[in-house]
This record gives structure tokens, C-alpha cells and sequence, in this order.
């Protein structure tokens, strides 16, 4: 899966955490906010308009203009940024938004990764008369990693058939 980070100015955005960064410190922003920052920052630097945003963060929703008003203000805010700075977002009077600060898009990196099989083996063992009397249950796990080849094993043994030596009366007193 790919992790995409955005980094802008003193800003990072990790889009599959959801998370706004300033200086490597969370800042606090709702989800709609995000939503519409992510959507201006994904659109390359072109305009978008109004009613694309608009169905972009509310999809079905019936809401006011206002709503995307009050959303940019959250967004400018938690930016550190007015309407008339234009650091950031630029606004197009009448049309939309364009995301104008300069934008570098960096893959996120796994430091460490795992990754566990396990196998059970079942095995049954019969009495001598044919018919099983013992099923052994055996789990592996295995982990594949070339540097750590580990490997345990659990067993446990289950008797369908109890053995002679246990055919005593144990109710007896």
C-alpha cells in the first residue's frame, strides 16, 4: 500500500492517517477541513471551483456556500494563514481555490515490518485395532524473514478413545 506524505513550507500532510503536521506537531483540523485541504493540494495547482469542492467533501449532502466558507477559514486558520497572504491557498474571486504553495510529495517508509504464517498439522495416531484413538495437533509458526529464521511449534494431543491404563472404574471408592 502506498503511504503517501505531502510536505508544503513548515507542513506535512499524511494522507492514511489523516494527520496535518507543523514542524513535525499535530495541528488540529476537522475532518471536512481536511478533506478540503487534501482536495486542493491533490488538484496539481489548477483551479477548482465552488460546486466541485462542494461535491468533492459533502458528495450528496445538501448544504449552504457557507459551509465551504467556514470549512476554508478552519483550513486558512489552522495554516497560520489570512484570506489576502496567498502563502498557500490563492482564492479566485467568484470560481474556487488553487493550492499555490510549493508542494513535494514523498513516499512514507516502512522502518519495520512482520510477517507471521501459521500452520496446524493435525495427525492421527491409531490404537492398533484400526480405528484412531489419539489426534495430535501440531502449529508452526514460521516467520519468513531472511535475517530471523524462527520457528516454534506447539503440540497437543487429543485422546478420542481413552487408553487402556485409563479404563479403570476412576468413580470407584
Amino acid at each position: 500500500m502506498k503511504h503517501t506524505i505531502y510536505a508544503f513550507d513548515k507542513f506535512q500532510i499524511d494522507v492514511q492517517k489523516r494527520l496535518l503536521l507543523r514542524d513535525g506537531q499535530p495541528v488540529q483540523l476537522t475532518s471536512k477541513a481536511f478533506d478540503l485541504l487534501l482536495a486542493l493540494i491533490e488538484s496539481g495547482g489548477r483551479e477548482i471551483t465552488k460546486d466541485e469542492l462542494m461535491e468533492k467533501i459533502w458528495h450528496d449532502q445538501i448544504v449552504e456556500d457557507a459551509n465551504l466558507t467556514v470549512t476554508m477559514s478552519h483550513v486558512r486558520k489552522a495554516l497560520g494563514e489570512k484570506a489576502s497572504d496567498h502563502r498557500f491557498i490563492l482564492t479566485i474571486p467568484g470560481k474556487g481555490y488553487r493550492f499555490i504553495a510549493e508542494l513535494k510529495e514523498a513516499e512514507g517508509f516502512i522502518i519495520e515490518q512482520h510477517t507471521v504464517s501459521e500452520i496446524t498439522i493435525e495427525h492421527e495416531i491409531e490404537n492398533g485395532n484400526g480405528f484412531p484413538s489419539t489426534s495430535l495437533a501440531e502449529t508452526k509458526t514460521v516467520s519468513p524473514s531472511p535475517r530471523t529464521k524462527r520457528t516454534s511449534t506447539k503440540s497437543r494431543a487429543h485422546f478420542t478413545q481413552a487408553p487402556p491404563f485409563w479404563s479403570k472404574n476412576i468413580n470407584a471408592s
